[in-house]
Order: structure tokens, then sequence, then C-alpha cells
């Protein structure tokens, strides 16, 4: 269990670092054979959230990433690729993907890449891996590498395509969340020579390769008598918890004699499964305030949680609500409370909750609970603030509001503010455009964005542009940045 969790921990401190700091990309190999001789195939997940975005007409963005992978036997440069990855153009900041294909011999190579951000370039990677790619057995069974991925659907808007099927390779080799099944591809090759009906056995142990690990799941299937088969298949983990494990393929015959063997690491995160597990030893939990509540109740609650957590507990949360089960629910918003206030969990949970209901009741739309709103969001995380200006009437500017905050001890700031729009014009549905804290979002456009009917009145082009031309009736720069 100590294991499981130094992982755990070490999952979202990594996810957390690669997303302020650096360039956040998974690359997943595999050898595979062909007629052609031996090739490996590279896979490049570029993560949009960790890279800077160029501004192109119509509000639309695209990232650029420049790529260079050396190949390496010996010391001796096999492959020199340098290469440019383009995201797609849009409004949204999303993932993509890249494939690089090297026919490479029999031999263990050194593999170095680099990726930088074409539009920053401080944020760059430099990592190194190890290849093996397998001789080739012409009296036996060989095989390609075990490979995970993430989806596999016949037709879908996934990123890759093969044997008529689109996938998505499993980034890191960790299983998320939203996963649920483990799903590999597994190339086999030479099994009509062996002459005789083969099987392959497919295990998952606890623990990486090398560790003593318990048996958890396994499966079987035979094998085609073809000189080439693709085992793609998927094994359910459910009810795995959070950590180490690995995954073994074994042919066999009908006499249970081995004919070839691979096997393959991977990690998972699973926060409701570990949730429900420690539920199952907390006897205190079974005669605890939630008891009695409802499942309507309990997301309730929870949902309310969201602006006091931080880091994994918001992924927890966030599956736990998605999993619809409802003893991993009740079990989180117990624990919470039992963090929070030992001796009297459901009395502080009940006032938390009667100030929940009036944050839900002042902010409420018709777009959600009051507390889920920006509004409500930065009330139930910062407290009320000690100023604030409302606007409903300027021209060309739709209702705003600018909270101001004296002192902010979250982020040692003074005079923090915080500026909501209503660009709908619908009840009270207003959104964050932009603040001073340094831990929230920040729109350096933001007084564009806000006066974006006075198109002729912009400072600037379209892209870069930053301000509006300054008038008496025009006050938002001035509540803004007044001390």
């Amino acid at each position: 269990m100590k294991t499981k969790n130094k992982l755990l921990l070490f999952f979202f401190a990594f996810a957390f670092s690669t997303q302020v700091s650096a360039i956040n990309v998974s690359l997943t190999h595999s050898h595979f054979q062909s007629e052609q001789g031996s090739y490996v195939e590279v896979y490049v997940r570029i993560a949009g959230n960790s890279i800077e975005y160029k501004l192109m007409e119509d509000s639309l963005s695209q990232a650029s990433v420049l790529g260079l992978i050396l190949i390496k036997k010996d010391d001796e440069i096999i492959s020199i690729d340098k290469f440019n990855m383009e995201g797609p153009v849009g409004k949204s900041r999303n993932d993509f993907w890249g494939k690089r294909t090297y026919k490479l011999d029999p031999g263990i190579y050194k593999m170095e890449y680099t990726f930088s951000d074409e539009f920053d370039a401080q944020n760059t990677i430099n990592e190194q891996r190890t290849i093996k790619v397998d001789e080739k057995d012409t009296q036996g069974v060989y095989s390609s590498d075990i490979m995970l991925l993430a989806k596999v659907e016949a037709e879908a808007d996934l990123p890759f395509g093969k044997y008529g099927l689109k996938f998505e390779p499993l980034a890191y080799d960790i299983v998320t969340p939203e996963s649920e099944s483990l799903i590999f591809n597994w190339e086999l090759y030479g099994l009509k020579s062996i002459g005789e009906e083969l099987f392959v056995s497919m295990t998952v142990y606890d623990g990486f390769s090398g560790e003593f690990g318990k048996k958890l799941l396994q499966k079987h299937k035979p094998l085609k008598d073809a000189n080439m088969q693709v085992v793609m298949e998927d094994i359910s983990i459910m009810d795995l918890s959070s950590g180490q494990y690995h995954l073994t393929l074994e042919v066999y015959n009908r006499e249970r004699k081995q004919i070839h063997y691979r096997e393959k690491n991977f990690a998972m995160v699973q926060p409701v499964s570990d949730v429900r597990l420690s539920a199952t030893f907390d006897k205190e939990f079974e005669n605890s305030f939630v008891g009695i509540m409802t499942e309507e109740e309990v997301e309730y609650s929870l949902r309310a949680l969201n602006s006091q957590l931080q880091g994994n507990m918001v992924e927890t949360l966030n599956s736990a609500l998605a999993s619809g089960d409802l003893e991993a629910k009740k079990y989180l918003l117990y624990s919470y409370w039992s963090k929070v206030t030992p001796d009297q969990p459901g009395k502080a949970h009940d006032a938390y909750m009667k100030v929940i209901r009036a944050v839900d009741d002042e902010f409420g739309s018709h777009f959600g609970h009051g507390f889920e709103t920006d509004r409500g969001h930065l009330f139930m995380k910062y407290g009320r603030p000690n100023d604030m200006i409302k606007v409903v009437d300027e021209v060309n500017a739709p209702p705003y509001e600018i909270w101001i905050y004296y002192d902010f001890p979250t982020t040692q700031q003074s005079n923090v503010k915080f500026l909501f729009y209503n660009p709908s014009l619908s009840g009270d549905d207003f959104i964050l455009l932009h603040s001073n804290c340094t831990a929230e979002l920040q729109n350096k456009q933001w007084e564009q964005v806000l006066y974006e009917d006075a198109v002729s009145e912009k400072l600037g082009n379209t892209i870069d542009g930053v301000q509006m031309q300054d008038n008496f009736n025009r006050k938002a720069r001035r509540y803004f940045n007044d001390n």
C-alpha cells in the first residue's frame, strides 16, 4: 500500500507541475515486423494546456511544437528526425498527436528526443530512452512490443488507425479514472511454424515487473493458425485501486508449455476505487451523518465542496460524482468533514451547508447552482469582498462587476480585484473575465472583450490589441486600476 500511495502522490505532483511549468509530452513507442523488415512507431501527444498559443483571426489560436528525435547505436547516430507539430486551430486548448516511423534492424538503440514550444523558447524538454528491436525468429514465435491504448473504436475521431480501427495510445502508460478497461495491442508472428494449437494467457499482476506480485486478473483465448495475428484485447480493471501493475502475455500449447512471453508495466489512478476500499475498513463511517442522506443530498453536498479542494482531491471528487457509486460518494463526504472536524463532522457539514444555501440563493442562475457560478465559487473560496462595484448601464458594455479584496492572504497580495461580466445579458449569468490575482484567470485583452461592440475604438490590431480608446463614459479601466 505504501508503494501505491507513493505512486499516486507522484502522478498528481507530476501532472500538476507539467501544467504550470514545462511542456507536457507523452511519448509511446512500439516495434513491429513487416515483410520489409522491423520498424518502430513513435506516438507523441502534446498536452494543450502546457504550451503557448498564437492568436489568429476571429479569436482563434494555434500551438506549434518543434521536435527533434535522434536514434543512436553504440554512440553512432543512425537517424536524425526534425519535425514540426501544429495543434488544431480553435478557441480551446486541446491535446494533439503526431506519429513518426523508423526502420531499424534488430539491436539495442538509444533514442534522444527534444520538444520545444515554438512560441516560448524556454519551454523545452530533453529526454532519452532505450529501444530494443528483437531478432526475427524464423523457427518459432516472436512478437511486437505490447502497446497500451486509451481508446479503440471502429469509427471515431481518434488520432491513429490500424487494422481498420481507430485508436489512441495510453499516455504515460497510466490508466486514468475515465477508463474502465486496460486495452492493449500485440502482434504475434510465426504462429504457423509451430504446427500445433496455441493459446494466449493475459494476466495482470500487482507491482511492476520483477516484483513478486499477486495474480489479480486473467483471461485466455485461442490463437489462429496464421503467420501473423493481432491480439487486440481489453481487461476490466474496475475493481483495481491506484497503484503499480504489470501485464503478462504468454503463448502456450495444450500441454501448458510456454512458447513465447512478454510483459508490460503500467500504473493506475482510480480514486473512486480507493475511496470505496477505504470505506470498507472504516467502522465509524457506517454510523456517521451521511447514513441517512439521500443520493441527491450527498451529490449536492459534494459539489458544494469544489471550491475548498485542491490538487488530486478535485480529480477524486469529479470521479466520484461521475461513478454512480453511492457508497464512495458518501465516504468521500464523510472523510472530508472528519478531517476538518474529527469530533463533530456532522455539525461542521451542516454549518457549511447553511452558507452554501445562502450563496446558492444569491448567485443562482438557470445555468446551475449559485456556488457553481464563477461569482459563487470565488465567494466560497475567498470570502465576501471588501468592496463591490456594479455597473449595469455603461454604453457598449454588458453589465459587469468588480470585486475588491484589500488584503489577500492566499497569494500574499493586496488590493486584489476580480472582474465579472454578463455577455449573454441573461439574468445573473456573470462569468469571470479578468483578475489581478496570481492564482486565478488573467486576461490581458479583457478590456477589448468587455467593449467588443465598440469595434472602431479598439487600439492596436485585432490580434494583439489590449486596450480601448479612453473616454469619459468608459469606466472599467479606471475602476480596475484605481488603487
